[in-house]
């Protein structure tokens, strides 16, 4: 589905991204996990196309999007939800959710519109109460909802998340992840997760890659990785 091949980002004079390759598969859940500072967070912004590659390849179903603006990277089915949620905070949950169609508001009609809205209540029912109310009132959980909520409403083939378990209790964290799942179940979506909380993130992906100085130094079955011995004491905090 998506095909990624000797990617290069750079930042001012800084290569960010440093000739990274790998694909992800139809359905999948897939975490791209390391430390602060490695990448991450470009690299989802280069797919999203909100940073423009050097070289390399982007391929979404065999067509290349490697040029393409981020707004026509929308149309073609990859939605970034972004760190820290960026929700519009003087703005209600109803208006950010429409806001996520905003690539095709003009040809969906309003019974549509009032569909998806509802859908994105039923996946998310914490919103429902909270509809008419401004985003910057609701709770950090319920705000990373709202995000991923609102890049839901793009229909995306693909989405990506950034980080959505910062600053956010444990609790909040299992149920937001358990969503992915159940969304990534009911809807055969790809996600494609950024994520710190590495115990987290490999207990719900199908495969990881770990990241390191904008290159990626390990991947596998996220089984396999958890009981990695390098996962273990880098990551988790366990002695091997």
């Amino acid at each position: 589905m998506l095909e990624v091949k000797e990617l290069v980002t750079y930042h001012g004079s800084i290569r960010t991204i440093d000739s990274i390759s790998f694909h992800v598969n139809t359905g999948e859940i897939v975490s791209i996990i390391g430390a602060n500072g490695v990448g991450k967070s470009t690299l989802l912004g280069t797919l999203a196309g909100l940073y423009r590659p050097s070289q390399g390849e982007i391929l979404l179903d065999g067509e290349s999007i490697f040029s393409l603006p981020a707004y026509k990277i929308v149309r073609q089915g990859i939605s970034l939800v972004p760190q820290g949620r960026q929700i519009f905070s003087s703005l209600s949950v109803r208006k950010n959710l429409v806001l996520g169609m905003y690539h095709n508001y003009q040809k969906t009609k309003k019974n549509l519109m009032k569909s998806k809205i509802d859908k994105m209540l039923e996946i998310f029912p914490s919103l429902k109460k909270h509809l008419n109310n401004m985003g910057g009132n609701l709770s950090g959980g319920e705000q990373q909802m709202l995000a991923i909520a609102r890049g839901l409403m793009s229909d995306p083939k693909i989405i990506l998340l950034d980080e959505p378990s910062i600053g956010l209790a444990p609790i909040i964290v299992r149920e937001i992840l358990e969503i992915l799942q159940s969304v990534r179940d009911e809807f055969g979506m790809t996600v494609i997760l950024v994520e710190q909380n590495v115990k987290a993130a490999l207990k719900i992906s199908d495969r990881a890659y770990i990241m390191d100085k904008g290159k990626f130094v390990l991947s596998g079955h996220s089984y396999e990785l958890i009981n990695n011995p390098m996962i273990q004491s880098t990551y988790l905090g366990l002695k091997t």
